[in-house]
């Protein structure tokens, strides 16, 4: 098997085919970019960019430094199957460059899920979820699309991508995985059908394209990429900040006025555990070599002496925390 990337059968190549300058998700399925101007109906929009009207219902949202994606939980404590999901788990077959690496990837994957201490239940979930989704991504590297890529060809492959996604992963995963780059696909197949029209003036054009935005274009699919993108560019704006010598309290101040004082509270929380976790790592290691270089211990003296000063250092979700993150490396 390849590795795990769809881009071989719906990448570049359509994308400059059918889209142009339009960017391409990871699988490959070309994505136009939104007007400017938002539709005023699509609810409140928050500091951050995002609408509040279309927030989903979850009442906890568990992520970690250095892992893409999270996993939310809803008021009652069940998996909420969504692209944050599908991220996360992305993330970890990134690592696998053919059918061998899997089982290591798999184990990777586990080991940071027991490291969030979630119930056995969820867990037990979300490696069912990957394995569907494993599934999926290995059935559609097997189809075949020709060399068709007119408007109905383009179409023909986005529908038979759709199907395959229900069929393996059955409706409940792929919508929720899929329900937003699905949306763009169905809007980027009448914008292209739109520009191809030579019978509109270039006015026309412009209004039906705001049009076909404010009708085909859901707000959840505007919704990340309004908040990646106020996330981005405050951060860009602090990191300038700190090499100019901003204050933490310059840096608290401007994602506050870009955010909103809670945003600003969790970025300020968040950079305050990855400094201690990283403090914490860089002396845990510089104190684990030179345990592994005294060549006054026996190989097993050693590991023993590793063993305990990463028990002393770190608790247990700490430990399979560190764990997860060497499966990661040794799966690269």
């Amino acid at each position: 098997m390849k590795k795990l990337s769809l881009a071989v059968f719906c990448g570049g190549v359509v994308a400059a085919a059918l889209f142009g300058a339009f960017r391409v998700n990871n699988e490959g399925t070309p994505v136009p970019p939104a007007s400017a101007e938002a539709p005023t109906d699509r609810g409140t929009t928050a500091a951050d960019g995002t609408d509040r009207a279309f927030e989903p219902p979850k009442s906890r949202t568990i992520t970690q430094h250095g892992i893409d994606g999270t996993i939310n939980l809803d008021h009652d404590g069940r998996l909420v199957v969504d692209h944050d999901l599908r991220d996360l788990i992305g993330f970890f077959l990134s690592r696998a460059n053919s059918e061998q690496d899997l089982p290591a990837v798999r184990t990777a994957l586990l080991n940071h899920l027991e490291s969030l201490d979630l119930p056995a239940e969820t867990i037990a979930e979300i490696m069912a979820t990957a394995d569907l989704y494993i599934d999926y991504r290995v059935a559609a590297e097997q189809l075949q699309f020709g060399e068709d890529f007119s408007i109905d060809g383009i179409a023909n492959r986005i529908e038979t991508l759709h199907h395959l996604r229900r069929e393996v992963l059955g409706q409940h995963i792929a919508e929720g995985f899929f329900a937003e780059e699905e949306a763009y696909d169905r809007f980027s197949l009448e914008f292209r059908r739109l520009m191809q029209d030579t019978s509109l003036t270039p006015e026309q054009r412009r209004q039906q394209s705001a049009a076909l935005e404010e009708h085909m274009l859901p707000a959840a699919a505007l919704k990340p990429q309004r908040r990646v993108e106020a996330i981005r560019k405050t951060q860009e704006e602090a990191q300038a900040l700190l090499e100019q010598g901003a204050s933490d309290a310059d840096i608290y101040q401007l994602r506050a006025q870009r955010l909103g004082p809670e945003a600003a509270e969790r970025l300020t929380k968040l950079d305050r555990e990855r400094l201690e976790w990283q403090q914490r790592l860089g002396e845990y290691h510089r104190e684990r070599d030179a345990i592994m270089s005294n060549e006054g211990l026996s190989e097993q003296d050693r590991q023993d002496a590793v063993e305990r000063l990463t028990n002393e250092q770190f608790s247990e979700p700490e430990r399979r925390r560190l764990r997860a993150l060497a499966s990661l490396n040794e799966s690269s």
